[in-house]
């Protein structure tokens, strides 16, 4: 049994196996789905007969007319009823072919009878067990009596010995159900597999997904589920040994969509499922899908469900491991990549599902599923303290609202007041575009420019006084001639410091 992890504003969801209580909930749900894809324009066919008949009789008259007056009544009703078997006849083929291309199939509704109960299964193996010892007693007794069976004895075995391998077969197909944990009447969709061993395939039948599990993937979801268990991975095949259903050695699994069912070949596109066969629109279409159990072995695994297994490998094994002994083990028995196991168990520890102490030399890992749940249940706790903060701190702002507002009641003196606060801010706004008319004339504005410009007066004085220094120099020192300076130097003749 599977579940389904949502959100807080669904209902958890699981995944069973068929049983008599969820049984009629799953027909019902084939069912719907079987009519919902009759369209509109196949309820208005039963007009047609009327209006065939209509147009058959005015025909018929206008042919008579034209070429003679009415002729004999029997030659007439002849033509008449011609018509009416022709026009009839268009009509049944047309209803058959419209009723080929809409219907999804016998793998489909009427597939569901070549399931077994789950609850009726393990009573029929226990009854088996209890009656082998009377069989066999009862076996032995009739070959020391050595009696000949009578023709209808043999009949009547031959009869139950079909029936009992009708029954073995049906033990071997499989059937997954998607539906609310609450009760069994509330089912999203279903999926099957008829399991032939003789020929080591599975064909899948009575996929059906209601419209409310559409918008949330349960389609994608039971293929999945169904492809694990039947086809597995190398890894789940260790982890799986124990499960007789599971290690059939299932090589194939094959679809036949049809119908309504044609549009979810993307579906199966998206999961690596191959077309072998199509039937044209014309013949009722029909599209045959195979896929190898060893593809499906070798597709990757998403990094939330590597996680997943190996969360399940901490709580199946009960006990401590090393990050060497986990690279070793988790790809034998859950399939995660050896070079990813690192990453995951670390995102492991980061979220607190698995702890981590460092012992000696070397770090050990564990996880128990009681941790975990008190890790939960300590969150839980700590969201709902923070809810009962968060909803006193509301009632207290909502005290404080209801306290200002009662202070604000509309009476003549609160109207006065806004009169008057509408007048000051009114005549701010025109005060301060008023002074802003003579911010160039600011004393503060004025004093700043004057200390910024005695600041730049002494760096130009500065660097005056060390080009003077500089020319001194290269009179005095090379000969030059000071014009000539000023000249290449681009220096104005006029240059003097500012006093």
């Amino acid at each position: 049994m599977a579940t389904v992890p949502q959100n807080a504003a669904t209902p958890l969801l699981q995944v069973k196996a068929l049983t008599s209580q969820n049984r009629p909930s799953v027909y019902k749900l084939l069912m719907d789905a079987h009519m919902r894809n009759v369209p509109e324009q196949f309820l208005l066919l039963k007009f047609r007969p009327m209006a065939l008949l209509l147009w058959t009789t005015i025909a018929t008259f206008l042919l008579k007319l034209r070429q003679t007056s009415l002729g004999s009544l029997s030659e007439m009703l002849t033509i008449l009823c011609g018509s009416i078997i022709l026009a009839q006849a268009a009509l049944f083929l047309i209803l058959m072919y419209e009723a080929a291309k809409l219907a999804s199939g016998e793998d489909n509704v009427g597939a569901l009878d070549k399931f077994l109960d789950q609850d009726e299964a393990q009573n029929q193996t226990s009854d088996a067990t209890s009656s082998s010892t009377a069989s066999s007693a009862t076996t032995v007794q009739n070959r020391s009596k050595k009696e000949t069976p009578a023709k209808g004895d043999e009949e009547e075995i031959k009869r139950e010995a079909v029936l009992k391998r009708l029954q073995e077969a049906k033990k071997d197909n499989l059937f997954w159900v998607l539906q609310s944990k609450e009760s069994d009447r509330d089912v999203l969709g279903s999926i099957g597999a008829v399991v032939d061993k003789s020929k080591r395939e599975a064909r899948l039948v009575c996929w059906v997904v209601s419209p409310k599990g559409r918008k949330r993937g349960v389609g994608s979801l039971l293929l999945k589920k169904a492809m694990n268990d039947l086809c597995g991975s190398a890894a789940q095949a260790g982890a799986n040994s124990n499960n007789k259903k599971t290690k059939g050695g299932i090589e194939k699994v094959r679809v036949i969509l049809q119908g309504s069912h044609i549009t979810a070949l993307r579906v199966f596109y998206k999961h690596g499922f191959k077309q072998v066969d199509r039937t044209p629109e014309w013949l009722g279409e029909q599209v045959v899908l195979e896929m190898e159990a060893k593809d499906w072995s070798k597709k990757g695994v998403s990094a939330a469900e590597k996680r997943t297994r190996l969360l399940e490998l901490f709580h199946e094994s009960g006990t401590f491991h090393k990050l060497q002994e986990l690279e070793k083990t988790a790809p034998k028995l859950k399939g995660i990549v050896q070079q990813s196991v690192k990453d995951v168990l670390q995102a492991l520890v980061e979220d607190g599902l698995v702890t981590c102490e460092k012992i000696g030399t070397s770090n050990y890992y564990w996880s128990f599923p009681s941790a975990i749940q008190q890790s939960k249940n300590a969150k839980v706790q700590g969201l709902k303290d923070e809810i009962q903060r968060l909803e006193t701190v509301n009632q207290d702002l909502e005290a404080s609202l209801q306290q200002a507002a009662s202070g604000r009641q509309d009476n003549e003196e609160r109207k006065a007041l806004l009169a008057q606060l509408v007048e000051a801010e009114a005549l701010d706004a025109e005060l301060t575009n008023e002074l802003r008319k003579y911010s160039d004339n600011d004393p503060t504005l004025v004093k700043a420019n004057e200390k910024y410009s005695e600041v730049a007066k002494e760096a130009a004085n500065r660097w005056t006084e060390n080009i003077f220094t500089f020319q001194s120099y290269c009179v005095n020192k090379f000969g030059v001639d000071r014009q000539e300076f000023n000249r290449n130097f681009k220096i104005p003749e006029d240059l003097d410091t500012i006093p």
